[in-house]
């Protein structure tokens, strides 16, 4: 379960740290997916735990199954 920082910078540092520890068939819980400390209008988006998170499934998306996509974000290693 990732809930750390909300910068895109550090859930991403987070994500990936977490990754390479995390043994097949392990699970990642990530909250705070849809969060925003601003308006829509207002917020940048490298402030916000969606980035990160996007950017990261994105990338190891061959190396993991999404379980679950809402405000909270979770997948499984292969």
């Amino acid at each position: 379960y990732i809930d750390g920082g909300h910068s895109a910078r550090d859930v991403l540092s987070d994500l990936i740290l977490s990754f390479k520890l995390l043994r097949s068939g392990g699970i990642i819980l990530l909250d705070d997916y849809l969060w925003a400390s601003q308006s829509p209008e207002q917020i940048q988006i490298t402030e916000t735990p969606k980035l990160a998170i996007d950017s990261f499934l994105n990338v190891f998306y061959g190396k993991l199954k999404i379980t679950g996509m809402g405000y909270q974000v979770s997948f499984q290693k292969h």
